[in-house]
């Protein structure tokens, strides 16, 4: 979906071991897939056009048990640990929000 906000499927389907592939723009492309939020790493496909979605489709289905993909899975899953800590979360939340100080969440 297109600048899709933040897609929770899409959380689900990297927690599932699986590969996701989405619209390079919205959440998945600034708060779930992107490289410089997961050490680097590449832990999904972004996609513009429809021959790009079928080319990242293939692949993910012909090359799923390859090496490389294996550890595009994994790190996928590895990636999620910042989203299980409602703290961290929440005070994550607040120092992109440019908010100086949050009320933690244990408080609310």
């Amino acid at each position: 979906m297109v600048s899709e906000h933040f897609g929770i499927s899409l959380i689900e389907f990297l927690a599932a071991g699986l590969v996701v592939i989405a619209h390079n723009s919205g959440g998945p492309r600034d708060d779930i897939l992107n490289p410089s939020l997961n050490d680097g790493r590449q832990i999904g496909f972004l996609c513009d056009s429809p021959a790009e979605f079928a080319e990242c489709m293939r692949a993910a289905i012909l090359r799923f048990d390859d090496p490389e993909m294996v550890a595009m899975r994994a790190d996928a899953q590895r990636s999620l640990s910042r989203f299980l800590d409602n703290e961290r979360f929440g005070q994550e939340c607040c120092r992109q929000l440019g908010l100086l100080r949050c009320s933690s969440l244990s408080d609310t």
